[in-house]
C-alpha cells in the first residue's frame, strides 16, 4: 500500500513537470527572444535590458520585420519616418533601411534610451514611445495627469494605456521566463 501511494505520488510529481515546462515551452514560443546576438549587443551598448527590447518589438510589430503600420511606422520596432530622422541626424548617419533588422532595433534601443533618459521613468519613457514625446511632456505639465511632473498618474489616451500595459505585462513575462 506504501509502495502504491509513493509510485502514485512519482507519477503527479512527473506529471506535474511535464505539465510545467510544456507551458513554459508554449510561452518562450509566444515570447520569444528572436534576434537575441543582435538585441542583446545592442541592449548592452545603450545600456537598455534586453528583455525589455523583446517586450517593445513583442508589442510594436509581434517580431514581424516587415510590418507597417497605418500610421506609417515601420519594422520591428515601428519607426516612423520623422523619429527615424531625428535619430539618423542624432547618430550622424546619412542613409538607412527601417525594413533592415539591425538598422530598426539599433534605431528603436537608440530612441528607447533617449527617452529613458529624458523622461527617467520607464513606464513614462514607455508611454511617450507610443504617443510622442510633446504628447507626454504636455501631459506631465497637467496637474490632473501628473502629480510631480516625471510620473502620469494618467494617461488620456486609451491607445496608450493599453500600450503600456501590453509592454509592462511582456516585459513580466519576458524576466518570467528568461531572467
Amino acid at each position: 500500500m506504501l509502495l502504491k501511494r509513493f509510485v502514485s505520488f512519482l507519477i503527479l510529481i512527473f506529471l506535474g513537470l511535464t505539465v510545467f515546462f510544456a507551458i513554459k515551452g508554449v510561452n518562450r514560443v509566444i515570447y520569444p527572444k528572436k534576434y537575441q546576438n543582435f538585441a542583446e549587443s545592442v541592449g548592452e551598448k545603450y545600456g537598455v535590458d534586453p528583455l525589455f527590447i523583446y517586450s517593445i518589438i513583442k508589442v510594436e510589430s509581434g517580431f514581424k520585420k516587415d510590418a507597417v503600420s497605418s500610421k506609417g511606422a515601420v519594422g520591428l520596432m515601428q519607426i516612423t519616418p520623422s523619429t527615424a530622422e531625428y535619430i539618423a541626424f542624432s547618430k550622424g548617419v546619412k542613409t538607412y533601411d527601417l525594413f533592415n533588422v539591425e538598422t530598426n532595433i539599433d534605431f528603436g534601443v537608440f530612441y528607447l534610451k533617449y527617452l529613458i533618459d529624458r523622461f527617467e521613468v520607464l513606464e513614462t519613457a514607455i508611454v511617450s514611445y507610443n504617443a510622442g514625446e510633446t504628447r507626454v511632456s504636455a501631459w506631465l505639465k497637467d496637474s490632473a495627469l501628473s502629480l510631480d511632473g516625471k510620473r502620469l498618474n494618467y494617461v488620456p489616451y486609451k491607445e496608450s494605456r493599453e500600450y503600456l500595459e501590453k509592454v509592462l505585462k511582456a516585459y513580466d513575462k519576458y524576466k518570467k521566463l528568461y531572467g
